[in-house]
């Protein structure tokens, strides 16, 4: 007879997820699909207090519990689980599903699909010592609802309205936002003159009131109908010239947690030389103030989630900003990894 254990989830701090479970007994089954090897799934699979297991010493093998990281799982980014083990093993396999079906390869870790709020992702992890099969685990969790984000807020002049300063200019606010669970945003705005909010709480600014020497800025956040997103300042624009834009979106890091990112900027008026620095970043980035470009080698202990805002400004004084976040599952520090697309 093989013990299934059903399982109870609750969470641990912001980034852990862990499984206590109760036992029931169900008929045995044969064993699904290949038996991956601990020594084939490299050190991250196992936990360091098990490490013991593998000298011969223990009973039979039982999975105790597993934690998933992150514990709230992303669409097209890593899911790790990490299983604790008692008892004398030799290999894991792991069988995933997304709402019943078939998902995967025998890893602790995977690649997620495009998922969405109530979806559910299970698992069941085997241990085995040889050919024998021990008690194993498996469980479900639900896929919550995730935050909305802007990644990118600038000001850009309507197509149409006279040069930089004319009486006539129209400003729009330019945003790049997402939602990982594909839901449709609503965008609020909220224009600033001066450092005083207006009475414009739409996407376009008319500036038919504004005087050369006037600051413009906007704010922004995302609705997904659930959840706001994290509010947005954009860089400011002073009428009487053109304010730089950031035109470049920032990829993923690479393989190894390795992330390079080039920031290009255009500019409708006559500025060809900027300065850039980083508003907020981890430990470790740095960006050329010439070039604009973000290199960045996270330490082993930097796995999670950062937040990043870049500042660029021309020489008369305009600024734009671009912030994002870069999300780690695990950080290997075997060496460097191929540049990140640019």
């Amino acid at each position: 007879m093989i013990r299934i254990q059903r399982c109870l989830v609750w969470l641990l701090g912001v980034g852990l997820l862990t499984i206590g479970c109760s036992k029931t007994e169900e008929p045995e089954m044969a064993s699904p699909g290949p038996i991956i090897s601990v020594f084939e799934q490299g050190p991250e699979s196992l936990a360091a207090e098990d490490a013991s297991n593998l000298s011969g010493e223990g009973g039979d093998p039982v999975v105790e519990s597993v934690t998933f990281e992150p514990a709230n799982p992303v669409a097209r980014e890593r899911f790790r689980a990490m299983p604790r083990v008692s008892g004398h093993w030799t290999s894991l396999q792991y069988e995933w599903t997304l709402n019943g079906e078939r998902f995967g390869q025998n890893s602790a870790q995977v690649m997620l699909p495009a998922i969405s709020a109530g979806d559910e992702i299970g698992l069941r992890v085997t241990p085995f010592r040889g050919r024998d099969r021990g008690e194993d685990i498996e469980l479900q969790t639900l896929v919550r609802n995730q935050k909305p984000q802007l990644r990118r807020l600038s000001i850009e002049r309507v197509d149409g309205a006279e040069g930089p300063g004319a009486k006539n200019e129209t400003w729009r606010a330019v945003v790049v936002a997402d939602d990982s669970d594909g839901d449709r945003l609503e965008i609020e705005y909220r224009w600033l003159v001066n450092g005083q909010a207006s009475d414009i709480e739409d996407e376009f600014y008319p500036a038919t009131e504004l005087k050369r020497g006037d600051r413009i800025e906007v704010r922004a956040r995302a609705f997904d109908g659930k959840l706001w997103s994290t509010s947005v300042r954009s860089g400011h624009i002073e009428i009487g010239h053109s304010l730089p834009i950031i035109v470049s979106v920032p990829p993923r890091p690479d393989r190894t947690g390795y992330f390079r990112y080039k920031v290009d900027v255009k500019d409708t008026g006559a500025d060809t030389k900027f300065h850039f620095t980083l508003r907020t970043s981890p430990r470790g980035m740095r960006i050329d103030e010439s070039s604009g470009e973000v290199t960045w080698r996270p330490d082993a202990d930097q796995a999670g989630r950062h937040e990043v805002e870049i500042v660029v400004q021309d020489d008369d004084g305009g600024e734009a900003t671009q912030a994002f976040r870069l999300a780690l599952v695990s950080v290997d520090d075997s060496g460097p990894g191929p540049a990140a697309p640019r």
